[in-house]
């Protein structure tokens, strides 16, 4: 009797097995959660973090370092939003209702985007001196590109928004 599959052979077949279902999955992940990228700020145009995307590696070390010394600052205010988030919750749920609790509430959650947005300015001003005017061009090409972007998709979903009520 001839042995047909040796264990050689069986451990190859679940190697190769095991990456194809690795590298498949990869592949969907790419394909289906390209949002993920670690991008926290990665709709805001002008911060930091998408002009480093942006620029490519490059920048990377100056990015980082400007991130670093405003970290402290942009972590607070993530901490407090989470506070004012169950502000919010609890407000809404108080009973009897109080609209100025709740509109009290708004107006710090208000306040602490104002204060990440001041905090982002000042990052990508301080960012911003330090690159070359060719670098200064590229983000704004690149933020004319991605508004263009928005534009267009803005327009398809009015158009569709349109047809929807036109079938109604």
């Amino acid at each position: 009797m001839v042995k047909t599959i040796t264990k050689r052979w069986t451990v190859i077949l679940f190697i190769s097995l095991f990456l194809n279902i690795f590298l498949g999955g990869l592949f969907i992940a790419n394909k289906y959660f390209k949002d993920k990228n670690g991008l926290g700020f990665r709709k805001m145009v002008y911060s930091v973090p998408w002009a480093r995307h942006t620029l490519g590696d490059e920048v990377k070390p100056l990015a980082q370092k400007i991130f670093r010394a405003h970290r402290g600052k942009i972590r607070n205010n993530g901490k407090i939003r989470i506070g004012i988030y169950k502000n919010i919750d609890t407000a809404l749920t108080r009973e009897p209702f109080d609209k100025r609790e709740l509109m009290k509430a708004f107006n710090d959650l208000k306040e602490n985007f104002q204060n990440t947005q001041t905090e982002m300015h000042s990052m990508m001003t301080e960012f911003s001196a330090q690159l070359t005017t060719e670098q200064r061009k590229i983000l704004v090409n690149q933020a004319k590109h991605v508004y263009e972007k928005r534009h267009e998709r803005l327009k398809r979903r009015l158009k569709r928004f349109k047809e929807t009520e036109d079938n109604k």
